[in-house]
């Protein structure tokens, strides 16, 4: 199989490669491996890396297609950029580019007709926020009716500024959140609705608290106040399930019903309270959470230690301690090399 030289990839090579997307969206063993032994001998790529990654799942998040007038703006600012790299001058000998033009710029049409479309166009529309978090940053966003939300690591979350007191206030998730939403009612008395939207579910409330994850190409939704209803992106006229408090809804790409069940809120809502808790967690769930929302990639010596189960509660996200804790509780050596952690097995 032919391999690119992804050294020589810029942000939009990134964004517009099959794998790369495929990756981002629906990890494997084999691509985890393969993209994290290219962050450890490309360092300086990371940070193109990631800022695709954060659009690749913005896009993901957004699929609303724009009207005609924002159609054109799209294609004007598509051109302009064809046209610079139209102008870029010849490689040097010996320079390898893998991509030639036009492939790149039918990467770019199929893109945004197909995939990319819905966020262009929220991103070209001055009335949309998009605020987005770190690795390891939590932000706190007021939205305009005073509902509040919390915005875990590597999370994105955009809405309009201009919310209409009669229609439905609509925000789009990539990543996590907490939620805490604002009771509105519009002039006729009529309860105005809050609706989240993620790639594979529209939540839509009236006022309440919950969790949402986007991580893992699945929904998970955490409900701790109020009444939620659920519909499927993918299948938008078929049935509404309503969520009780306590209750954990979880939607994988590609099935047609979400699953609910109850949900042990502590642990799937401690980091709102800069808490790490663990019940009887396996350690290949603490490293996907440390990856997606620190950046961190684990690296385990043996499959067998994926399997170890940890339960733990630290007042506090420590990351220090927390692999303080994992190394005494299993015996294991926990060394960390800036965004790499490797965990092995110590001699008895």
């Amino acid at each position: 199989m032919h391999v690119p030289d992804y050294s020589q990839y810029t942000f939009e090579d990134f964004v517009l490669d099959a794998d790369f997307r495929e990756w981002v969206l629906k990890p494997n063993a084999e691509s985890r491996f393969f993209w994290e032994e290219y962050l450890t001998t490309h360092p300086e790529q990371r940070g193109v890396v990631q800022e695709a990654i954060r659009l690749v799942q913005h896009l993901n998040t957004n699929e609303d297609l724009p009207q005609s007038g924002s159609q054109d703006r799209i294609w004007a600012v598509l051109e302009k950029r064809f046209h610079t790299l139209e102008e870029t001058p010849a490689l040097t000998e010996g320079t390898l580019r893998i991509r030639p033009l036009y492939s790149w710029r039918w990467a770019a049409a199929v893109a945004v007709l197909f995939l990319c479309v819905g966020v262009i166009w929220h991103l070209l529309d001055n009335q949309v926020q998009q605020v987005h978090t770190a690795f390891g940053q939590v932000r706190r966003v007021v939205l305009p009716d005073g509902s509040e939300v919390l915005l875990n690591g590597n999370s994105t979350l955009s809405y309009r500024k201009d919310w209409q007191e009669t229609e439905p206030r609509e925000v789009w998730l990539a990543g996590e959140a907490f939620f805490k939403v604002a009771k509105q009612t519009a002039p006729s008395g009529k309860r105005i609705k809050f609706i989240t939207h993620t790639p594979q579910l529209d939540i839509a409330v009236l006022g309440t608290q919950f969790n949402v994850n986007t991580w893992r190409d699945k929904t998970d939704v955490v409900l701790l106040e109020g009444k939620v209803a659920l519909t499927n992106r993918q299948n938008p006229s078929g049935a509404v399930l309503e969520m009780q408090p306590g209750q954990l809804a979880t939607l994988p790409e590609g099935v047609a019903k979400a699953e609910i069940r109850p949900a042990p809120l502590p642990k799937r809502a401690a980091w709102v309270n800069n808490a790490f808790v663990f019940d009887n967690t396996p350690l290949i769930e603490v490293a996907a959470m440390l990856e997606d929302t620190y950046g961190l990639a684990v690296t385990f010596e043996e499959r067998k230690l994926t399997d170890y189960r940890l339960t733990a509660n630290l007042s506090s996200q420590d990351l220090d301690a927390l692999l303080d804790v994992i190394a005494a509780t299993f015996h294991l050596e926990v060394h960390r090399e800036k965004e790499q952690i490797f965990i092995r097995q110590l001699p008895r």
